[in-house]
């Protein structure tokens, strides 16, 4: 298999600055984007800052991925949590649709009022984020 150009100049950029170098270069693409997204919080339009921004981040953590060797651990991790994303949203619409459990971590009993059907049921607790064992 070959080598994709981005893949290539992502690793030619980690040998000619080191991977020091470019670790600290993550931090400071983090905080230009973090920048540019408080802006954008305060009213200010600035879409190609937050795109140019998301950019250089995405670069940034190619290269780290290279660098740890973990770029297929990242798609893993990634497909997990957006499945783990999936099941939370279905969650709090069946939550607002038919009611909720009882959590064993923080005692909320209920909360909604109303009788619920574990099985479709997730189990963490949307309120504490702990996880539920869920009697039928």
């Amino acid at each position: 298999m070959t080598e994709s150009k981005p893949h290539k100049i992502y690793c030619e950029a980690l040998n000619k600055w080191g991977a020091e170098a470019q670790t600290l270069m993550v931090f400071e693409e983090m905080s230009e984007l973090q920048k540019e997204l408080c802006k954008h919080a305060r009213g200010k339009d600035n879409r190609e800052a937050i795109a140019e921004e998301i950019a250089d981040v995405q670069i940034m953590l190619e290269q780290m991925m290279i660098l740890h060797d973990c770029e297929d651990l990242v798609e893993v991790q990634k497909f997990k949590k957006t499945h783990r994303l999936k099941v939370r949203l279905e969650q709090e619409k069946w939550e607002y649709e038919h009611g909720a459990w009882q959590c064993s971590n923080c005692g909320e009993d209920n909360p909604y009022g109303l009788d619920y059907d574990t099985e479709k049921f997730s189990n963490y607790c949307p309120r504490c984020g702990a996880k539920m064992d869920l009697e039928d």
